[in-house]
């Protein structure tokens, strides 16, 4: 289950906060901090498809994609997929915690999260943010179901 996930992943002897630490500094775009990640998730896909484990290297090189799209430089958002003066909320729901994207002259400029025991009527997403917003709450879902130490 969860804690075999742990284990595979080297995370399973990590305190939380150590973990929320390292995450905090990735997304903060710290150089180290970033090419540490990559470096590690690089490590576990070669040594996942050296065991011919393909499926476990192809998550793994999903992983490493959305590493560097997260990292990347802001990118103004796709034309169209905001109101006529570049404002737009867009989000998205999974398991009682919503997480709502500000876009602000088409550029993102906050993201959060709440608890939410339901989705929230009458919003929703560009098609293209879909996917994306709904693999964020369901992971905010379950990093708000982990115990803190």
């Amino acid at each position: 289950g969860e804690r075999e996930l742990a284990r595979v992943r080297g995370g399973h002897d990590t305190p939380v906060a150590q973990l929320a630490s390292a995450v905090e500094s990735v997304l903060d775009r710290e150089p180290t901090a970033v090419a540490g990640a990559l470096a590690a998730l690089t490590a576990r896909r070669d040594a996942a498809a050296g065991a011919q484990a393909y499926e476990a290297a192809a998550r793994l090189q999903e992983e490493i994609e959305a590493l560097r799209w997260v990292v990347a430089p802001q990118r103004v958002t796709a034309p169209g997929e905001t109101g006529a003066d570049g404002d737009q909320d867009v989000t998205a729901w999974g398991d009682d915690v919503l997480v709502r994207l500000r876009i602000r002259d088409g550029r993102l400029r906050a993201w959060d999260q709440e608890t939410c025991s339901r989705p929230v009527p009458g919003t929703r997403a560009p098609d293209g943010w879909v996917p994306f917003l709904r693999r964020n709450a369901d992971l905010a879902a379950r990093l708000a179901t982990l115990p803190v130490r």
